[in-house]
Parts: structure tokens; C-alpha cells; sequence
């Protein structure tokens, strides 16, 4: 809190803030429908609204007899704080106290007793209660609140960054620290977030607009700029525009008047650019992430020496830098360190590492874009209560690893003695000869048996250490302890294991491994892969992601940024990896690579060629639900368990564009009913899905001649999005030439090795979520009780592949452009030629890729092909459209 302006003394404890002098423009009537609204007077230019001022100005007057002035707290522009004690109940009070020189001004009386009505209707914890209001003896209106010693938000920040200096969090004398700021935190937001139930948004949040007390209680206070959704703000038309007053003597910290109402460092950029009726939440929501900023940096994350020099900082754009180096390195310090110097900080502070997730729910609270913030700040305070969680499940995981750990010399004991009794037992083994008596063996035996007994006690702990770990990393998915312990234990594994020749076993100690390892057993896994990576436009951050298999599925687990392109010849482990690469003015590409031991990704199509660079669609390039798959290498076919499947081979395909869904009944009703008022209904009537044999038809005609759904012959009601089913390859070929026709793209089918590596990625997985089948992760003949069932296209999200597309491992099978022949398309030079194809075959047989929803795992693997009559009208069989992606330069 600031020093008085009238020098005047106050106490060291902090009651209440300065009431500082506010004025909106908002203009309207409106009405509270909702019962927990703040019920508040109408627009003081009603008839009620002025009825209500003059019952209030005739009042009658409450006497300063019963309050003893005891001490002054602080004084605003507005009013001033006092500190009392109440005759009656011989209690101690905070007196909020208006000017005297505003007691005519009708415009200011009406907001200082909105506030109060306000304040006194919040009934929460974390806000301070309301018992009274009324006018002294010289007609000055005042209200009376809990006496709240505290200080404000503000100091234990500031006390917290001091003390942790040189990049690592350490505790106040006072007992604040890092997590105890984040408690804080949410305890503001729970606060704000009640507020938000009732309507209220506070529009003034701010460090020094919470007070925190010295038993716990955390109190957002000043709600003088309170505004309540669903009316019309308060005119203040006698007070002139862009008024500054001096709620602390820092002008940094000053509110904005006028149009411009809250504090510059902390308001929000609708406030910023005076666009009342923007006020919502969200407002709110950001005010709070410049809390959150500030606790995590230090400072405000705008600063300045004047209240407009800041709001022009606010319009201007986000902050140029995050609050600090992450993750902290040596690099990132040193560049900290010169900012800092530059800024004319002390370059010797270098602030603590930051969690990544805290980081990201700042972020998002200050999004420029009001919708793109949290809905209030009851949902930014769970973020921020599961962070909470997770930093406690963190302790739990590291005593788990602790545990583990010293299991570990335990084990070392029994197996060192059953080794020793073994020993014993050889030893007797020679001098027994076989034919001799069975007391002659007794004792070997015995020797025998417990060295067995502590073997298995041995194992039963190196059980016990999984279980640990595993309960660690339920905990803390992230610990890297736990994940230092679990590459440990499978480095032995991996070490017995080709000790044994076991193949199997050592298969599954590397990828346990290298799903734990961070980089310490680098050199003992053999043979490291390099990768180089070119983007047009260059310049793209490109972010590495691993594949490591959790829950039997290949998951992309975030490494780390790679910097941006071109990125030359980077050692890499061998593995499946994925690449995000991100460009300003760019969709975000999802490149899956495949780095392999001693072998070398870059992205050239032979080697006569210069290597491709990944092209990056500009942001107006593709349709919401077009997925872009850039061109290069993959591995088709290979698995000998898919029927039909391609013999092994890596073959380059070029960059194509497919529909993330395939076609639904929506989209290919549009096709129909669009042929219809084209004129063309006898087309529509060709193309209709209907049996095979017969003449039911799957769609209903109305007497205007457009199409709807209808009921199948089970009495089931065809779902819009479900794909369209019992059509042709003829059919789907028209709907492709209609849909190029009526975009000017040249969509077509896919041919079936561009629909395998829309599948599969890069790196062979068996399905496109990984190697393992599991019905519930894919539409198929078990996915449902009971009996088999079409699904919607945006359910079973699991059934996603690489690059995003979904359902291609269930729920239908996809028509392909490909005549098919047992040798697969045509491959030139290990490149594939998308040839046209041949519509005139008397009976040509058409490839069909994908599991379906009467399928069993195998028919869901991605090597799996079928061949049907292009004719042919299955319950199973759906399409998808794709086209080539050439970009415009810009």
C-alpha cells in the first residue's frame, strides 16, 4: 500500500484500500432475471432511480455519537478510510467515509452506496462483509466493514522475490513462499469466481486490491469499480473523460478514470480501449493472469511512469517476453541477465524457474482474445487448484521413489546370498554322485531351496519397485526421478536380457528404456540417427516430440524446441519422433519423422535431388476440418498379420490434403439435394445409397424432390453424422468431382498408399494409434454391448492417427482411387505415381483400406487391403476426399 499523499499517520496494519474516484460511460437500461443477481436501483435517469436518491437523501441521519474516530487508514479521491469503534457493540470497525466536497454530487453518492450494496451482497469468505450504512452528522454518507488487518498481496510477492534469488524459490522469514503465493492465488480466484455467479464483475484486480491476513484469511477488497452485468452502468456525465487519480503515489499504479476505468498494469485491453460494454468476466479473468504474472515474475508485466504510457503499452500488444527463462539453462539466464541489464534492472537477479503448466494458465488467462481466456474466474481457479494437486502428488511420487530406492541395496543382499548358497550347493553337487542316497543330498537340497526362497523374495521386491515407481508416476507422470529409477531397473533388464540372448526381452528393456531414460544412458544404447529440416517459409520454431508408449498407445510426449528452420544435421536416438513446426501466419504442421541408427532424415526424394523443404500452408489455405500430411518418406506394408498386405518398402509420397472425417450423411446430402436444384435430379437419384440388390433406398425423397433421412429396414434413424455408407466407387467418385467442381480444388479419392500414410505416420506402427488393438479405442464388432453399432465420426477420439485423422482404424472402410492388384500401386524410382483411373473396366476391382464397425483387430490394421467390385454397396464402407497440396507463395 502507498504512503498517504496528506501525510498523515496511519497504522502499519492494512485495513482497507484508498477509495479512489471512479467514472463509467455506460448507458442502457436493463433487467436482473437471475435470482442470485445483485439486486441494485435502476438508471439514476429513471423516475425510480431518482425516487430512490431522494428516500435516501431524507434518511434519517445517524449521529457520529456512536462511532469513536480511533486512527486514519487511507484516503482516496474519493473518500476516506477510518478506523473506529462502535459504542454499541464496543467493537472496532473500518469506516469507509465520503468527501464532503461530493456529498452533492448525486451521480458519486449513488456509486458509493452501489458499492456498498455491492460489497455487502457478496457473501463470501474471501470478501469482506458489510454491516452498516448511513450519513454522520455533517450529511457525508458512510459504510462499516469488518476490521481486516492484513496486508496487501503485493508485499509477500515482493518479500518472495527478494528472497529468491540466483534461480531458486526460497522462503520468507514470514513463512510466504512460492506455493503458499499460489494458494493465495486461488483463493482469489474462488472469491472472484463467487462473484461472477451473482453477475458482479470487479474490473479492478490487482495485488493491492487483495489483502492477505495473519491468520490465513485472503480478502479481495475495493470494489468501487464493481460493475454488474445485466444493467445500466451509473452515468457520471459532470466529470471529465481520462481522469488519472492518485490511488498510491506510484502513477504506474494510478486507476483510470472515465472511459478508461481500472489500473493500467493490470487492465485488461477491452478496458483499454474504453469498450464498456465489452466488460464481462473475462475481464476479470485477465486481470487475474496479470496477478499471476506478477507473482511469477516480480513485476507487472506492463510497466511505466505514467498511467497512459502503460494503457498505450496494453494497446499495443502482449508483453515481448515471458516472465521468466524457461526452461532455465545457462543460455536463457545469461540472455535474462543482459535483458534485465538492458531494461536498467540489476543484472545480478536471476529469477526462479517457473512451472511450465503455471506458465500456460497465465497465458491463457491473458489472452488479447476475450474468448480465448477462461470462461470466469471459477474455472481459472480449478487450473489452478489441480496445479495445487499436482504440486502435492509430486511429494507423494517422491517418497514413492524413495522407497523404491531403498529397496534396491536389499535386493543386492539376497541375491548376493542366494548366489552364495548356490555356490555352497554346486560345490556339494560334485562330491555327491548321482546314484547315492537321497539323505546324501539333504543338505544340498536345502541350499537349493533357499537360495530359491530368497531369489523370489528378491523378486517380490523388485516388484515391490515397480509398483513404486508406477504409483510415482501416477502422481507425477512427469517426475523425473521416478523415470530415473524406472531406466535403472530396465538398463539391467536390457543388460541380462541380451546376456540371455533373449530377444523378446530385450526388445522390451529398450523401449522401457527409452521411454524412461532422459539422456544419462545415451551412450549405452546404441547407434544415434541425424536429422535436418527445412521449411518454406523458413523460419519455423520447430518443437520435437517423442512417440513412447503409454497405456499401449504411441503418444507424442513434448522434448523440447529444436530452435527454428533450418535446422541441419541434429543428432538425434534412434526412434519415432514428431515435429511441430509453427510460423506467424502459418498453420501449425505436424511432421512425423522416423529416425533410424546411423541413417539420416532430410527429406530427399532420391539422391540425384536436393532435399524438399516442408511447405507450411498459410492460415487462409485450408478448411476446418482439411489436414494437411507434408510430403516425404514412409514405411508401407510390412505386416505380415493384415491381409493382403504390401511387401516392406519405403516409398516417397508427395504432399496431399485429406478430410480429417470421412463424408458424412450431412455432407453427402448436401451433394444430392445441390445436384437437385442444379437441375441434374436424375444424377441425385443415381447416386441415392441404397441396397445393392433391390430398390430400397437409404434416403427419403420429399415431394419437392430434395432428400432426407430416414429409417433403415431395423427401424434405425440414419444419424447426420454418420459416415455415408452403401455407395459405390462410383459414387464416391461423383461426389469427389462435384466437390473439386464447386471448390475449384482438385479433390479426388486417396490413393490407398496416401490413405496408409495418413494412417500409419512414418514409422510402420501396426494401427494408427500404435501396435495394440483395444476394441474400445476404435468403432469395431465389440466396441458396444450387445450387437454392433455404426458410430458418430467425432466419437472414439483414440482412433487418431499421426496427423490427426480419425476413424480410419474403425467404424468404416474407405473407397480408394487404386484399381487393385496384388503388387499395389504404381511405385517409380521408391515414389508414388497418382495415376487416373481406368473408369471404363468392364469389372474393376477398387482397393478398400481401414477397419470398420462389424471388423475384428486384424481388419484394423493399417496394412490391411480388400478388394471389391467398384460397384459394390457395403453397410461398411464409407469415403474420404483428398487432394494434392501445391501452396501460392506469398
Amino acid at each position: 500500500m502507498s504512503e498517504p499523499t496528506d501525510k498523515r499517520p496511519f497504522t502499519d496494519t492494512f485495513h482497507m484500500d484508498p477509495v479512489s474516484l471512479h467514472a463509467d460511460t455506460d448507458a442502457g437500461d436493463s433487467v436482473l432475471l437471475d435470482e442470485e443477481a445483485v439486486q441494485l436501483p435502476n438508471d439514476p435517469n429513471s423516475e425510480e432511480r431518482r425516487k430512490d436518491v431522494e428516500r435516501m437523501e431524507i434518511a434519517p441521519v445517524i449521529t457520529d455519537e456512536r462511532y469513536d474516530m480511533v486512527d486514519w487508514i487511507a484516503s482516496g479521491a474519493m473518500g476516506e478510510v477510518l478506523r473506529v469503534r462502535d459504542r454499541h457493540l464496543n467493537c472496532y470497525l473500518a469506516m469507509k467515509v465520503i468527501r464532503e466536497e461530493l456529498v452533492s454530487r448525486r451521480s458519486l453518492v449513488a456509486r458509493f452506496i452501489e458499492e456498498a450494496q455491492v460489497t455487502a451482497q457478496l457473501d463470501h469468505a474471501g470478501i469482506c462483509p458489510v454491516h452498516e450504512i448511513g450519513r454522520l452528522a455533517d450529511g457525508r454518507w458512510y459504510y462499516t466493514m469488518k476490521e481486516v488487518k492484513a496486508k496487501p498481496l503485493s508485499v509477500p510477492i515482493r518479500a518472495v522475490h527478494e528472497a529468491s534469488t540466483q534461480g531458486q524459490w526460497r522462503e520468507t522469514a514470514e513463512g510466504w513462499n512460492f506455493r503458499k503465493l499460489i494458494e493465495v492465488f486461488r483463493k482469489v480466484c474462488e472469491a472472484v469466481g463467487y462473484a461472477h455467479t451473482r453477475h458482479v464483475i470487479h474490473r479492478d484486480l490487482k495485488p493491492d486490491n487483495v489483502v492477505c491476513g495473519n491468520h490465513g484469511e485472503v480478502l479481495v477488497v475495493d470494489w468501487g469499480l464493481a460493475k454488474v452485468l445485466g444493467r445500466a452502468e451509473i452515468l457520471a456525465g459532470d466529470l471529465e473523460p481520462d481522469v488519472v487519480t492518485d490511488r498510491s503515489t506510484d502513477q504506474a499504479m494510478a486507476t483510470r478514470m472515465g472511459a478508461v476505468a481500472g489500473t493500467p498494469s493490470y487492465m485488461s485491453p477491452e478496458q483499454a480501449r474504453g469498450e464498456i460494454d465489452s466488460i464481462q468476466q473475462g475481464t476479470d479473468v485477465y486481470s487475474l493472469g496479470a496477478i499471476l504474472y506478477e507473482i511469477l515474475s516480480g513485476h507487472p508485466h506492463y510497466q511505466g511512469e505514467t498511467g497512459p504510457e502503460i494503457v498505450d503499452k496494453v494497446l499495443a500488444g502482449p508483453p515481448t517476453s515471458p516472465p521468466t527463462p524457461r526452461p532455465l539453462d545457462v543460455k536463457n539466464v545469461q540472455f535474462f541477465m543482459l535483458q534485465q541489464e538492458a531494461l536498467g534492472s540489476s543484472a545480478a537477479y536471476v529469477p526462479p524457474p517457473v512451472p511450465e503448466e503455471l506458465l500456460e494458465i497465465c497465458e491463457r488467462a491473458m489472452s488479447r482474445n476475450i474468448a480465448d481466456r477462461y470462461k470466469n474466474a471459477r474455472a481459472l481457479g480449478d487450473h489452478i487448484a489441480g496445479w495445487l494437486d499436482g504440486s502435492s502428488k509430486r511429494s507423494q511420487a517422491l517418497l514413492m521413489v524413495q522407497k523404491a530406492e531403498a529397496l534396491i541395496p536389499e535386493i543386492r543382499d539376497l541375491e548376493r546370498e542366494a548366489r552364495r548358497l548356490r555356490e555352497q550347493a554346486s560345490n556339494l553337487e560334485q562330491s555327491i554322485e548321482p546314484h547315492e542316497p537321497e539323505n546324501r543330498k539333504y543338505e544340498m537340497w536345502e541350499l537349493q531351496d533357499n537360495a530359491s526362497s530368497l531369489e523370489q523374495q528378491a523378486s517380490l521386491k523388485d516388484l515391490q519397485i515397480l509398483n513404486h515407481l508406477q504409483a510415482a508416476l501416477t502422481h507425477a507422470p512427469d517426475l523425473k526421478a521416478a523415470h530415473d529409477a524406472m531406466a535403472r531397473r530396465y538398463l539391467e533388464q536390457h543388460k541380462q536380457a541380451v546376456t540371455r540372448r533373449d530377444r523378446a526381452g530385450t526388445i522390451m528393456a529398450e523401449t522401457q528404456l527409452r521411454a524412461h531414460d532422459n539422456g544419462v544412458h545415451a551412450a549405452y544404447l546404441e547407434g544415434e540417427g541425424t536429422l535436418s529440416v527445412m521449411t518454406e517459409p523458413s523460419g519455423a520454431e520447430v518443437i520435437l516430440h517423442e512417440y513412447r508408449e503409454e497405456n499401449r498407445r504411441l503418444v507424442p510426449v513434448k522434448l523440447r524446441s529444436l530452435g527454428v528452420s533450418p535446422i541441419a544435421n541434429l543428432s538425434l536416438p534412434a526412434g519415432s519422433y514428431l515435429l511441430e513446426l509453427r510460423r506467424k501466419g502459418c498453420l501449425n504442421v505436424k511432421y512425423p519423422v522416423l529416425i533410424e541408427r546411423m541413417k539420416h532424415w532430410n527429406a530427399q526424394p532420391s539422391p540425384n535431388e536436393p532435399p524438399v523443404p516442408v511447405r507450411l500452408p498459410y492460415t487462409d489455405e485450408l478448411g476446418s476440418d482439411d489436414v494437411y500430411v507434408p510430403g516425404g518418406w514412409f514405411y508401407s506394408g510390412g505386416d505380415a498379420q493384415a491381409p493382403e498386405s504390401l511387401k516392406l518398402q519405403r516409398v516417397w509420397v508427395d504432399s496431399f490434403i485429406m478430410r480429417r472425417f470421412p463424408v458424412t450423411n450431412r455432407d453427402y446430402l448436401f451433394f444430392l439435394n445441390d445436384l437437385v436444384a442444379s437441375g441434374r435430379s436424375g444424377e441425385a437419384t443415381h447416386h441415392v445409397p441404397r441396397e445393392e440388390k433391390g430398390d430400397y433406398s437409404y434416403y427419403a425423397k420429399e415431394k419437392n424432390g430434395r432428400y432426407i433421412l430416414q429409417k433403415d429396414k431395423a427401424g434405425n434413424l440414419l444419424r447426420p453424422d454418420w459416415p455415408a455408407l452403401m455407395l459405390s466407387w462410383d459414387d464416391a467418385m461423383a461426389y469427389s468431382l462435384w466437390l473439386a467442381d464447386r471448390t475449384g480444388q482438385p479433390w479426388r479419392l486417396p490413393c490407398e498408399l496416401e490413405w496408409e500414410k495418413a494412417a500409419r505416420g512414418v514409422d510402420s506402427r501396426i494401427y494408427p494409434w500404435g501396435d495394440f488393438f483395444e476394441h474400445s479405442w476404435a468403432c469395431s464388432r465389440d466396441s458396444h454391448p450387445g450387437r454392433p453399432q455404426l458410430s458418430v465420426v467425432h466419437r472414439f477420439p483414440l482412433d487418431e492417427s499421426p496427423y490427426g485423422f480419425r476413424h480410419l482404424g474403425g467404424n468404416a472402410s474407405d473407397w480408394c482411387l487404386d484399381a487393385y492388384t496384388p503388387s499395389g500401386p504404381t511405385i517409380e524410382n521408391n515414389r508414388l505415381r497418382v495415376l487416373a483411373p481406368d473408369v471404363n473396366s468392364e469389372l474393376p476391382l477398387r482397393t478398400v483400406k481401414g477397419g470398420h464397425w462389424r471388423g475384428i483387430g486384424v481388419q484394423a490394421r493399417s496394412a490391411n487391403r480388400q478388394a471389391l467390385v467398384s460397384s459394390t454397396r457395403r453397410a461398411e464402407v464409407a469415403f474420404r476426399v483428398v487432394r494434392p497440396y501445391a501452396t501460392s507463395k506469398k
